[in-house]
């Protein structure tokens, strides 16, 4: 974090997927959130959260967040590999990293990479269902 304070770099929200299985109840009990790097692109970090309660035999997951945030340095778009090579992240793993080379159709690819894959196919879906809603908008209005 130390970083980010010090180049003035903010990590905002672009996105988000929550699948909710179970309740953390009641509202006052302890939990844990686990947190991975899962990817990256050329603008976007992406995380993934599993909460979980930390007693042993019920530490299943009860819900998981992948959370796609954008690295903002004043107005300008940063990416995420020039910040992991400024945090001393060894370029192999940058590279392991990258969303780009991955391929969800393989039978190899891991339950992150599918996940990921899936999140991607969900927010171009949110984006053609949110221009459609523009484009019938606009045509009300022409009508006015």
């Amino acid at each position: 974090l130390d970083y980010f304070y010090k180049t003035k770099t903010m990590l905002m929200v672009a996105s988000t997927a929550v699948r909710y299985r179970q309740e953390i109840r009641p509202i006052y009990r302890k939990f844990e959130i686990h947190t991975t790097l899962a990817g990256i692109d050329d603008s976007s970090f992406y995380f993934y959260h599993a909460f979980r309660y930390p007693e042993k035999g019920n530490d299943r997951i009860r819900t998981q967040l992948l959370v796609k945030t954008v690295s903002v340095q004043g107005r300008k778009v940063v990416d995420p590999r020039d910040i992991l090579k400024e945090l001393g992240v060894p370029s192999d793993t940058i590279d392991s990293l990258s969303c780009q080379h991955r391929d969800s159709e393989t039978s190899e690819s891991t339950i992150e990479e599918r996940m990921f894959a899936h999140f991607n196919d969900l927010e171009a879906s949110f984006r053609e269902a949110t221009a459609a809603d523009d484009e019938a908008l606009s045509k009300k209005d022409v009508e006015k």
